[in-house]
């Protein structure tokens, strides 16, 4: 048996092109966690006992929805972002 090589090297993607797709890959990722944690805020009653807490709730998802809308346009989010986005899910969930 005999292997074409043309076949197998038109098989293997270019690492431009790899990098490529494992970013958009994380894109999509991060896109639709962002989307959760505006719908965890959105719809969760924990933490709404008292209307600081209600205060706080709307100063969260305003910023969490500011983020998201800063990443659909093309900023990254720093480390410090990505902290926040976790407590405020562990906070909600």
């Amino acid at each position: 048996m005999k292997f074409d090589t043309d076949l197998i090297l038109e098989s293997f993607k270019p690492l431009e092109e790899l990098k490529k797709m494992q970013k958009q890959a994380m894109n999509i990722e991060i896109t639709k966690k962002l989307e959760q944690i505006v719908d965890l805020l959105r719809h969760t009653e924990k933490g709404q006992e008292t209307g600081e807490d209600l205060k706080i709730k709307q100063k969260n998802f305003k910023f969490v929805t500011d983020l998201q809308n800063n990443y659909n346009d093309g900023q990254g989010l720093s480390k410090s972002d990505m902290v926040f986005c976790n407590k405020v899910w562990k906070r909600y969930k």
